[in-house]
Formats: C-alpha cells, structure tokens, sequence
C-alpha cells in the first residue's frame, strides 16, 4: 500500500491532482473520500497500477490468495466499501498461518497479545470466531 504522498510516484499528475483535492476537501467524510480515491485510481491503466507496491506482506501469501486479492481489487464495478468486504472475507477465509501476513493497519493498544507476536487488539490472529 502506498501512501498519498508517494502518489505522484505511480500515477499521472492528473490523477494526482484529483487525488489530492480529494484527500483536501474537509466537507467530504473519510468514506466518501476512499470511494472517490478508489474510482480515480480505478482509471488508471492496469499496467500502472501494476507497478505500485503491493501491501506489507502480500509477496507472502499463496499465489491463490494473491490473484484472490487482485481480483477484488482489480473489480472496478465494485464500491470501495464492498472490495474492503470482500477483502475482510478473504482474509477471514485464509489459513490461519497466513493471517499474521495481512494484519490492518492499527496502533497497538498492548492490551492483547495475539498469536503473530504482536500487542493489538485488532489483529485477525486475535479475532477467533
């Protein structure tokens, strides 16, 4: 994953540009900021975004759970908060093995010590259903 600052690395400038009145527009909610984001990326030739890092882990993942990822990813008739759905089914459905792997983005609260070695209480290690 990257982050806004290192947009203007991997896409044209001006879907930069429309990023970043986006990402500036203090009227728009956090949602509503990510579903527009997702649509300009999403207009992006698939070569480009090709280049751009995958997330922190991914290399790590079984090649099926790789295209799995890409696929939603990749679904451009899909929302954005229906690809984050899709995306937590996905991971909620992978070995537990591979889980520490794709952990969200959180600040450690250091109240629970979850499997992958790591203080959170949001990791999918610690979530058991």
């Amino acid at each position: 994953m990257i982050e806004p600052e290192d947009y203007a690395k991997y896409f044209p400038a001006n879907i930069v540009a429309q990023i970043d009145v986006v990402r500036k527009d203090s009227a728009m909610k956090f949602d509503e900021k990510a579903e527009k984001i997702d649509k300009l990326i999403s207009q992006v030739p698939a070569e480009i975004r090709d280049n751009i890092p995958p997330p922190s882990g991914f290399l790590e993942l079984p090649t099926e759970i790789q295209n799995k990822y890409k696929a939603i990813h990749r679904n451009s008739s899909l929302t954005f908060k229906e690809k984050k759905q899709q995306t937590e089914i996905l991971f909620k459905e992978m070995p537990e093995k591979y889980r520490h792997f794709v952990l969200p983005a959180h600040r450690p609260c250091r109240t629970v010590k979850c499997l992958c070695r790591r203080y959170s209480c949001v990791c999918w290690c610690s979530r058991r259903a």
